[in-house]
């Protein structure tokens, strides 16, 4: 069970040797102690400094136990000049918005008021200028397709593509043509030019965009788009009215707002930049449960149609399957955690909610950077933070092993689901019979004979097994009793009892087994 009088440990981290070839490293000390071998020497740093490793020189970092390492990837073309690994001071009352940078980094947290598609969409509309490109709907190409989106800078040809995604290259470009009416390259150049225009519009130079969105020259570029849109990129910059900047160019200001930080050293003389609310629109991750922890401040949660409001220390599990949306205000910052399904032999297929301690802080940030970065502990466990849930994995486990029997009887087995779709209906067993043509006898003798259970008995006990559930998820037992078909608190305290060996409120205090 989650102790709020200590915190756990958490062992020391390490990445193997690696160049990024276009991008500076900065690797921020929150706490702790690290090492860094670079050309053949070691720099050691530690809380309150930022090590900037120059884009093309290769490192690797150890951290020690007990430390935590922020990596954040620079564009190198944004501070120049930088040949060897350089040590800078930064004040810790830097160290929100910086996670907020490294939340933006590593997550599709976004601008709440961004409508850049809707934006230019409309644009395209009233210009009679072409629509921005469809993306697939076959699974390996719309999966592609969001990558490129993301990444126009992503240069690599079809066939690496098509491997990664583990389909042939024909295929993939089948796909494309069929569904967006586009081959792959086309499409991918349509995709950088929509894209550029968000930065044009937010005042970007047509150069730096250029660069931005993956051309290797502003002249193929500005040739491109004028092909594409019928005007240079400039003179199409200079007929629109800004509405409002794009994904990308706020992503470019905060990366910019950040350079400036690093080239000019020591943070603690300058004030710290203030940090925007942001957002991730809604979507649904077929394979991957998601947790979301407030690390700062406060935010809304929605999953399927169930909203929730989060404050600071809060922790949220998504499932997997389940659509979701975020909004994050001024000021806070919400720092994501990804599971694969596989991870898990549980479903967890229900929201849940916890409140997580002060003192588990640096616990949850090692958490954090150890799932979504390379930098992590030797054969580290990825479901170690759900310990946070006060044993989520263990109790679900108990009542997978629980699970219904389901009855074979077709018939039966209509009435067993129409019953789990709503435990709080009131339908009687002579009903049920009745609507399938039998004796609620027959109905019983079915159940019985395939469940174990009367249909009676059955039911209590699927409404015990929900309640369990709901329970788990910090739901308290009056609502919870309603929730499954109970009139009264006593009777389901009663019927829970019997079946579970506690009251409902000796279950919720339970440690995990």
């Amino acid at each position: 069970m989650l102790d709020e009088k200590s915190a756990p440990g958490f062992p020391g981290a390490h990445e193997a040797e690696r160049t990024h070839a276009t991008q500076h490293c900065a690797l921020w000390v929150f706490a702790g102690t690290a090492r860094v071998w670079s050309d053949g020497a070691a720099v050691e740093f530690g809380s309150g400094e930022c090590l900037l490793v120059p884009a093309g020189v290769p490192y690797e970092i150890t951290v020690h136990v007990g430390g935590l390492v922020i990596p954040i990837l620079v564009p190198g073309r944004v501070i120049t000049g930088l040949s060897s690994p350089v040590v800078i001071a930064v004040d810790p009352s830097w160290n929100t918005w910086i996670l907020h940078h490294f939340a933006a980094w590593v997550s599709p947290m976004r601008s709440p008021g961004y409508t850049g598609d809707e934006v230019l969409t409309e644009l395209d509309r009233s210009s009679g200028l072409p629509e921005a490109p469809d993306l697939p709907a076959t699974s390996a190409a719309y999966d592609i397709a969001r990558h490129l989106r993301r990444f126009p800078t992503d240069a690599r040809p079809l066939r690496d593509l098509a491997s990664e995604a583990g389909v042939s290259t024909q295929s993939l470009r089948r796909a494309f043509l069929d569904e967006t009416g586009m081959t792959p390259g086309v499409w991918r150049t349509a995709t950088r030019l929509h894209t550029a225009r968000e930065y044009l519009l937010a005042g970007y130079p047509v150069a730096w965009t250029a660069d931005q969105v993956g051309f290797a020259s502003a002249h193929g570029f500005i040739r491109a788009f004028s092909d594409r849109f019928g005007q240079t990129p400039a003179r199409w910059a200079r007929g629109k009215t800004a509405a409002g900047d794009g994904e990308r160019a706020l992503e470019a200001r905060r990366t910019t707002c950040l350079a400036e930080s690093l080239r000019r050293g020591s943070s603690a003389v300058r004030s710290v930049p203030s940090v925007p609310a942001s957002a991730a629109a809604r979507r649904t991750y077929r394979d991957t449960h998601v947790v979301l922890w407030m690390y700062r401040g406060t935010a809304r949660v929605s999953v399927d149609d169930r909203s929730i409001e989060l404050s600071e220390g809060d922790a949220v599990w998504m499932p997997a399957g389940h659509s979701h949306e975020v909004t994050v205000d001024d000021g806070a910052v919400a720092l994501p955690m990804p599971f694969s399904a596989d991870l898990l032999d549980v479903r967890g297929d229900d929201v849940v909610v916890t409140r997580v301690p002060a003192r588990w802080t640096q616990f949850m940030l090692h958490n954090v950077i150890s799932s979504v970065t390379l930098l992590r502990p030797e054969g580290y466990d990825p479901t170690e933070v759900l310990q946070v849930f006060g044993g989520l994995v263990k109790r679900r486990r108990d009542i997978e092993d629980a699970a219904l029997m389901m009855p074979g009887t077709p018939a039966a087995r209509l009435i067993a689901r129409k019953t789990l779709d709503d435990l709080a209906d009131r339908t009687t067993t002579t009903q049920w019979a009745e609507g399938v043509g039998v004796s609620a006898r027959t109905v019983n003798r079915w159940f019985r004979e395939e469940t174990g259970r009367g249909y009676g008995r059955w039911r209590r006990t699927a409404r015990v097994r929900r309640a369990m559930e709901l329970l788990d998820q910090g739901v308290a037992p009056s609502v919870t009793a309603r929730r499954v078909g109970y009139t009264h608190l006593s009777a389901f305290s009663r019927d829970f009892g019997e079946e579970v060996g506690m009251s409902p409120r000796e279950f919720v205090r339970r440690p995990p087994r």
